[in-house]
């Protein structure tokens, strides 16, 4: 079949992990035609100081061609760019069938050039009250990994661009492939929850509660073992109620509620990857498909059938 083509806008300050990380998943997926672009054809420096080079001029870009708009520090000087702004406003316009994406604060100029009016979005959190003072006509759905609407993806920040990725593969080609390319880069085929989870589980990891890490990084590394509140405290010598107040106090939920994410995000994972329904519940910790359907009802509000559905590798 033909490749699609896909264009990485370039421009002085991105984000190299907003090029880097979408473009390797879709060179590991095969079908895609990477090209990289400036306003005049020139290369760009991104913001770690690298010289990326650029192939052609926006305005040289053959059509049909996808459009991807990196984040990065330099996005506000790109923002009042009118040689930026004027093509990536047409994009979906002069390019028919194809579609516009975001990585990170790369929403920001989408915003701008009114590419988003309308439409549900994300970007990077700590973007959040700039874009609802400055854009308030978009849908902004902060919480979420990646939004996809219509023609445009938008994502929520620097690594949530393989994310995308990984879900334009799977509508591109299928579970599969999308599946081999997350093992490929060692990441997961779908993440489950938003930002803020995530925020909330980094946070845990690099606790500075020095009895509290090692407990948070052995939930995570083994969400299968028999964790309950006793069984917790004695492994960070702590009391039960000291366990649970330090929780509570550094992330805002209880040892109990925070085992509980750590397994579903598991079981969700393993799900996607093809692994049967009551396997997972067992190795997940849950003991059966009932609990762990109740789990998923909390933290994703959908049955963990529902999941394997939506993000299963049977086509």
């Amino acid at each position: 079949m033909d490749k699609r083509i896909v264009t990485f806008m370039l421009y002085d300050g991105l984000h190299l992990v907003d090029v880097a990380g979408p473009a390797e998943a879709m060179r590991h997926a095969g079908g895609y035609h990477l090209q990289y672009t400036s306003v005049d054809g020139g290369p760009a420096r991104a913001q770690c100081g690298l010289s990326l080079a650029a192939e052609l001029p926006i305005a040289d870009v053959a059509r049909p061609s996808d459009l991807l708009v990196p984040g990065g520090d330099g996005i506000e000087t790109a923002m009042q760019n009118p040689a930026i702004l004027r093509p990536v406003a047409r994009w979906l316009v002069d390019h028919p069938q194809s579609r516009v994406i975001s990585i990170c604060s790369g929403a920001l100029l989408l915003a701008e050039a009114g590419v988003l009016n309308g439409r549900s979005a994300t970007t990077h959190w700590c973007r959040a009250d700039q874009v609802h003072r400055n854009w308030p006509q978009v849908d902004w759905r902060l919480n979420q990994i990646h939004v996809h609407d219509g023609p445009v993806w938008t994502s929520a920040g620097v690594t949530s661009g393989i994310d995308l990725a990984l879900a334009m593969i799977r509508q591109d080609h299928d579970a599969q492939t999308a599946l081999a390319v997350a093992r490929q880069m060692l990441v997961p085929v779908q993440r489950g929850g938003g930002q803020d989870q995530y925020a909330k589980l980094l946070e845990a990891q690099y606790s500075t509660t020095e009895r509290l890490a090692p407990l948070i990084r052995a939930v995570t590394a083994s969400p299968g073992h028999n964790w309950h509140l006793n069984s917790m405290a004695d492994f960070a010598a702590l009391t039960p109620r000291t366990l649970s107040r330090q929780f509570q106090r550094d992330l805002g939920v209880s040892p109990a509620r925070f085992v509980e994410r750590v397994r579903t995000d598991w079981a969700g994972n393993a799900l996607a990857g093809g692994a049967a329904p009551h396997q997972v519940a067992a190795a997940a910790g849950f003991g059966d498909l009932q609990r762990m359907d109740r789990a998923f009802q909390r933290h994703h509000d959908c049955t963990s059938r529902a999941w394997l559905r939506r993000f299963g590798t049977a086509k």
